[in-house]
């Protein structure tokens, strides 16, 4: 007999520190100056052959995730038995206005892959795309034209470590990358790990020279052991704000079992400036990272929308690998790099639903299981004060793996909005998000993810975030048409571990995105780059921000302050934000003009988060589009 545990409870959304708490952490400042330079024109005009590397399965926290694993399995399988029916031999993609298209996109047709895949791309203002994978860079045309295809470990050649047989380096071990770009700047960062050994271990980075990735990089290196003990660098996330770039990793321990490895997650804090003036990597290191003397489990910095720029920086974390929790830690470091006055701070939320760890996701081949790691934060982005972020994270309703989406309204005061997304058809798992809004009140994001079933090939989906956070129906962007087979000698294919996505800042509603799919040619997870459109629909943005006060109220007596051009009649309306329905709408009449404060009793509401607008009666002008939250 399976026993059922206590599993995702759904909560009220409180909020368990006021105020930030000031955390005892270490902070260390590193200097380095740049290792050398690589020109990729003078480097290769070939595609360079990538030894494949397969890379053991990713290192978990210290209880027995294996363990809880299988019992997920085993509840899952008891739910199908009780739940037989006819099996869906795939799910259609949503199409619709104003829901997002996929307008060009091409399926990377250079096998050099590892394993996994770990997507991620970027995009820069001129076209040019580049993408990583283990373990290689890639540079694209729009066309889907490859013009470089370069081993990571051939592009750091100069590293001192590296041997050279003939022409070609020896690949020694260059995995996890990642790849943004500054809009700004224009300029392209690359990122990956060398080393699995504390003796071995660092961080690369390469800043590309202008706004195209043939013209040459800078090169950088981190050391992987900043602590000097037996510990190495796993797992990078990479986030940007205006002046600074933030590296998250975990460190693991040498020799020990992957359940036991897990030592601290660190966060690196480096001056963006210096390093985008091929000068120097100055750098600061927060470690120590921990609450009530247990260290914390993987940190995801939330990347910032660059037109919404903060000198601060945040970051979220969960408990990754719990059956069930719904704590979120929000860490916060208040100041830049240069500044030479940052310091850190965390304090610790509540969602209003659970989240809990994913089992494995069925491929339609008997035994054929991919992997979906943990519930750890994947992807986070900042904008006009709100943080947007995804899991992995398990249905409880069929235990099959599934998606959490996350909303925080303020950053400094938050309360989480949380969000399942989940099919009775798709297994899900890897997503990533990226905004595509125009505003302080604009919520509009994309959210990618991978999918795949026992009936549908695994391939790569997406929805839409609207502008209110309510999120779309599933988009099919790529199909799969095998499974992923990467002959690892397990019955469970690795997925991930991540996705990417990123905006095509000058070009409205344009995103980019990379992600793997199962293909007849590739035993491994192929990749999918998508140039992907959608076309906006009209919103109405208020030119003066309102004013609504106090927010939350305990007692439902809310004053909002706006500019009101004439008398008028207006249409107050109410949205319930954790359901997504209409709570009421009543006319009001404002006589007078100018800077107005209107008094509303709303104390028959329930605790919760709330959208409020008022409307103006004739020309639906919005004068007031606020969320409220009633304690």
């Amino acid at each position: 007999m399976i026993k059922n545990i206590p599993y995702f409870l759904t909560l009220i959304a409180f909020v368990l520190c006021s105020t930030f708490v000031k955390a005892q952490v270490n902070q260390t400042n590193f200097s380095s100056t740049p290792l050398g330079e690589v020109n990729l024109k003078a480097l290769s005009t070939h595609h360079d052959t990538i030894t494949i590397l397969k890379l053991a399965p990713k290192p978990f926290m210290a209880n027995d995730i294996d363990t809880k694993k299988a019992h997920i399995e085993e509840l899952r399988k008891a739910y199908l038995n009780r739940n037989r029916r006819s099996p869906k031999l795939d799910t259609l993609a949503a199409t619709g206005d104003h829901l997002p298209f996929v307008e060009g996109g091409f399926s990377d047709s250079l096998f050099s892959s590892g394993v996994p895949n770990d997507n991620s791309i970027a995009v820069g203002k001129n076209g040019d795309i580049v993408s990583v994978l283990n373990s290689s860079i890639r540079v694209y045309k729009q066309d889907g034209t490859a013009t470089y295809n370069v081993g990571l470990t051939y592009f750091g050649r100069f590293e001192k470590k590296n041997t050279w047989v003939g022409t070609k380096p020896v690949l020694t071990g260059s995995y996890d990358p990642r790849v943004t770009y500054d809009p700004e700047a224009d300029k392209f960062v690359a990122f990956w790990l060398d080393g699995r050994v504390s003796t071995d271990t660092r961080i690369m980075i390469a800043v590309s020279k202008t706004g195209s990735p043939e013209e040459g990089w800078t090169v950088y290196a981190l050391t992987g052991n900043p602590l000097n003990d037996t510990s190495w660098t796993d797992y990078p996330i990479v986030g940007m704000s205006k002046d600074d770039i933030f590296i998250t990793v975990n460190l693991l321990k040498d020799n020990e079992p992957w359940q036991t490895a897990f030592k601290q997650s660190i966060i690196w804090q480096i001056d963006k400036k210096a390093l985008f003036t091929d000068t120097f990597l100055n750098s600061t290191l927060w470690s120590g990272i921990k609450h009530k003397e247990k260290l914390i489990w993987s940190i995801c910095p939330a990347d910032q929308y660059y037109k919404s720029p903060r000198k601060e920086m945040y970051f979220l974390s969960v408990r990754p690998s719990d059956y069930t929790n719904d704590t979120v830690f929000i860490h916060k470091i208040d100041n830049t790099q240069a500044s030479g006055e940052a310091q850190y701070s965390y304090k610790i939320a509540k969602g209003n639903r659970a989240y809990g760890l994913a089992g494995s996701a069925y491929q339609p081949a008997a035994n054929f299981r991919l992997q979906t790691n943990d519930a750890r934060v994947l992807t986070a982005i900042f904008h006009y004060d709100h943080i947007q972020y995804v899991q992995n994270c398990i249905n409880p309703q069929n235990f099959a793996p599934s998606l959490m989406y996350g909303y925080i309204a303020n950053a400094d005061n938050p309360s989480i909005q949380n969000t399942l997304i989940a099919n009775d058809t798709l297994d899900m798992g890897y997503p990533s998000i990226v905004y595509m809004g125009n505003g302080t009140h604009d919520l509009t994001a994309m959210l990618s993810f991978s999918h795949s079933s026992s009936t549908v090939f695994p391939g790569v989906s997406l929805v839409k975030i609207d502008n209110e956070g309510k999120v779309s129906p599933i988009i099919r962007v790529k199909s799969g048409d095998a499974v992923i087979n990467s002959f690892v000698p397990d019955s469970t294919e690795r997925w991930g571990d991540y996705s990417g996505i990123q905006r095509k800042y000058n070009e409205n509603g344009v995103f980019y995105l990379s992600n793997s799919f199962g293909g007849k040619s590739r035993p491994a997870a192929g990749t999918y780059i998508g140039r992907m459109r959608y076309n906006k629909e009209a919103m109405q943005v208020l030119q003066e921000p309102a004013i609504v006060y106090p927010n939350p109220s305990s007692e439902g007596i809310y004053h909002f302050k706006m500019k009101v051009e004439m008398a008028s009649d207006y249409r107050l309306e109410c949205y319930d934000l954790g359901t997504g329905q209409k709570v009421f709408n009543y006319n009001v009449r404002i006589e007078d003009q100018g800077e107005v404060v209107v008094n509303q009793n709303l104390s028959f509401l329930s605790s919760g988060l709330y959208q409020l607008k008022f409307v103006r009666l004739g020309d639906n002008k919005v004068m007031l589009n606020e969320k409220i939250r009633k304690m």
